[in-house]
């Protein structure tokens, strides 16, 4: 194999670090979310807790119906950053190029070095022997020339697994999955399929490039056009473009107070601008979003020419959730989404008469001591709780 590139997927991760740092854990179901008994969901959990179909973003209340003697474990991101760097350490020792992807999960581009990394086969089997003997953590390992194969592949013999796709075998592997075992197909795009009539992947694969643009847009026809003939939608390494960025916050109680609605209000609107100051982006939509104790959700949103400091995000916010929402009414749920970024060429203020760089100057501290000591070490007085419910 000349050129190939392999997929590495942490197992269980979190939950698996809590076994770890907590050996009476061993062997035992574990649940990783938020608090228990809230609307949390589901972070992580080990495959003793799969047995019983809990799985990852699922609600919490619904896992511990499912596996009541679980056990909880409050997520520690902390802790399993510090592994995640561990782990890229270690695979930066074996490999030149190194994509973290995610926190639990990197790629290694071996497409030009086969002089001296000759067979991947048995160096793969090494790395996934040493990041369980130095780490404790146990991997799965898709191989393929592609990195959308390597990472389908990855996925076929979870956990620790080892799967190779050959070269010229990738649409002949695709071809032995379900149509929902694709990589970005979500289930919106999935109903979709369907409703054109496309159900499986052999129909997919069958479909004509510009049949699927026809019904599904130029962009997602021309993804499930590759993906369904085993190519890569892009390089590996080539970042997708981030059109919006979003935080939300489920209430444990149900609220009708628009003070506590605020409280929430300024701490997602920090949390959105350390986002775009961490990517020296801006946005020029404004979104919320709110749910209502009978779970119906109502989204209301604004342009405006320049969206990048806590402020013009909190005020915009509350004046969208004023527009339509009423006390009377409880709310479950409250979002802001910062729409269109895009990179930040421009220090000219144009939706506060404050001075910007003055502004800016002092989020931008706030960034750089959220990074060292960790989040929220530093909070707005209007955002510190005081006996709220949240």
């Amino acid at each position: 194999m000349s050129s190939w590139i392999a997929h590495i997927d942490v197992d269980a991760f979190f939950a698996t670090v809590e076994q770890i740092d907590n050996p009476s854990l061993a062997g035992k179901a574990v649940i990783v979310g938020g608090t228990q008994n809230t609307r949390s969901v589901v972070s992580s959990c080990s495959y003793e807790a799969r047995k019983y179909g809990v799985h990852s973003a699922m609600p919490l209340a619904r896992a511990f119906i499912l596996c009541p003697h679980a056990v909880h474990c409050t997520t520690r991101m902390v802790r399993y950053i510090e592994y995640s760097k561990k782990m890229l350490q270690l695979l930066h020792s074996f490999c030149p190029i190194v994509h973290a992807a995610s926190i639990d999960e990197a790629y290694l581009d071996f497409s030009h070095t086969s002089l001296l990394y000759p067979n991947p086969i048995t160096l793969l089997r090494y790395i996934q022997n040493t990041i369980y003997e130095q780490l404790k953590l146990r991997v799965s390992i898709g191989i393929g020339t592609n990195w959308y194969i390597a990472k389908l592949a990855s996925k076929k013999e979870k956990p620790n697994g080892f799967h190779i796709v050959p070269k010229k075998q990738e649409k002949l592997f695709v071809h032995t999955l379900a149509l929902r075992e694709l990589w970005g197909i979500g289930p919106k795009t999935y109903k979709k399929l369907l409703k054109v009539g496309i159900e499986n992947i052999e129909t997919l694969q069958k479909t004509p490039e510009s049949m699927l643009i026809h019904h599904m847009g130029k962009s997602m026809g021309t993804f499930l056009f590759l993906i369904a003939n085993g190519k890569a939608p892009r390089k590996l390494g080539t970042a997708v473009k981030t059109r919006s960025i979003s935080a939300e916050h489920t209430f444990i109680k149900n609220i009708c107070s628009l003070q506590k609605a605020k409280i929430i209000l300024m701490d997602l609107s920090l949390s959105l601008m350390c986002r775009l100051k961490d990517t020296q982006s801006k946005g020029t939509v404004l979104r919320i979003k709110y749910r209502l104790d009978d779970f119906t959700t109502f989204t209301v949103q604004k342009k405006y020419s320049s969206i990048r400091t806590t402020q013009q995000i909190y005020t915009g916010a509350l004046a969208l959730l004023k527009e339509k929402w009423q006390e009377k009414h409880p709310l479950r749920l409250i979002g802001i989404t910062v729409g269109n970024i895009q990179k930040n060429t421009s220090m000219q203020e144009e939706f506060f008469s404050t001075p910007l760089p003055r502004i800016e100057r002092l989020e931008e501290t706030i960034v750089s001591l959220n990074k060292k000591f960790g989040n929220n070490i530093i909070k707005p007085a209007q955002s510190i709780q005081r006996k709220v419910d949240k």
